[in-house]
C-alpha cells in the first residue's frame, strides 16, 4: 500500500498557517498614512511626478513611471490600525493605498500664460472598478467617482490618495488635462491637451498572503501524495 506523505505533513501545515493567520493584539497601535501605503516611506516610495507644461497654447506632460518600481497599493499590517476619529479614517481603513503619483508643474511652466478666468482641469477617462481617488489635501473628499469627473488643479503639486480593496490585483486610471473656465471647468477652445495613464499594483495584508501561500503548498503536498 502506498503511503501518503501529504497526510503525514497536513497537520504540520495547519500549525505552520494558524501561527501566520493569528496575530496578536495586546500590541495594536494606531499609526499615520505612509507615501507608499501600508507603513512604507518615501526612502522605499519615492514621488512619481506627472510635470506639466504649458506654452501658452498646447499642454504636455513629462511622465516616466518606467523609471521606478511599480506603485503598490499596501494595506497595513496587524496589529497597526488607523485611528477611527482620524480624517482620513473612512477612506482609508481596510484599503490598500498610496499616494505616489502626483501632478507638478514642470520646472519651466510659468503660470503668467495662463489666460485671465482659466484653470488647468482634470477629467477622468476610465479607471479599473474598485479604483478610488481622494483629495487628501483638502479633508479627504473622494473625487474622480465617476467617468467624466473633473478636479480642479491647483498649479502646485498634488498627489491624491488611491484606494482598493486589498488583493492581487492591477489597477488603471486614465486621465485628461485640459484649460477650462477657472469656475465651471468647462473646455477653452483653441488650447490642446494631454492624457496620462496611472497604474497600481494592489496586495493582499500579509495574513491573506499567508493563506494563498499556505493554499498553494497544499496543494503541491497533495499532488505528490497521489503520484506517490
Amino acid at each position: 500500500m502506498k503511503f501518503n506523505h501529504s497526510l503525514q505533513l497536513l497537520p504540520v501545515f495547519l500549525m505552520f498557517m494558524a501561527m501566520l493567520v493569528v496575530a496578536p493584539t495586546a500590541n495594536a497601535a494606531y499609526v499615520a498614512p505612509k507615501i507608499g501605503g501600508g507603513q512604507v516611506t518615501m526612502m522605499a516610495a519615492p514621488m512619481i511626478h506627472a510635470d506639466l507644461f504649458f506654452d501658452g497654447s498646447d499642454l504636455t506632460i513629462d511622465f516616466h513611471p518606467d523609471l521606478y518600481a511599480p506603485v503598490v497599493l499596501r494595506p497595513l499590517t496587524s496589529p497597526d490600525a488607523f485611528d477611527p476619529a482620524a480624517i482620513y479614517y473612512s477612506a482609508l481603513d481596510g484599503k490598500a493605498y498610496n499616494w505616489q503619483y502626483a501632478w507638478n508643474p514642470d520646472p519651466a511652466f510659468n503660470p503668467a500664460l495662463i489666460p485671465t478666468g482659466a484653470a488647468f482641469w482634470v477629467e477622468r477617462i476610465s479607471t479599473t472598478p474598485g479604483l478610488r481617488a481622494y483629495y487628501k489635501d483638502a479633508g479627504w473628499g473622494e473625487i474622480f467617482v465617476n467617468d467624466g469627473d473633473i478636479w480642479k488643479w491647483t498649479g502646485g503639486m498634488v498627489h491624491n490618495a488611491y484606494t482598493a480593496a486589498p488583493g492581487i490585483a492591477t489597477y488603471n486610471a486614465t486621465y485628461r488635462v485640459y484649460l477650462g473656465d477657472a469656475l465651471t471647468g468647462a473646455a477653452l477652445n483653441g488650447y490642446g491637451d494631454a492624457q496620462v495613464t496611472w497604474t497600481f499594483q494592489s496586495i493582499p495584508e500579509p495574513a491573506s498572503m499567508a493563506l494563498l501561500a499556505g493554499g498553494a503548498m497544499l496543494a503541491g503536498l497533495r499532488r505528490r501524495g497521489r503520484q506517490g
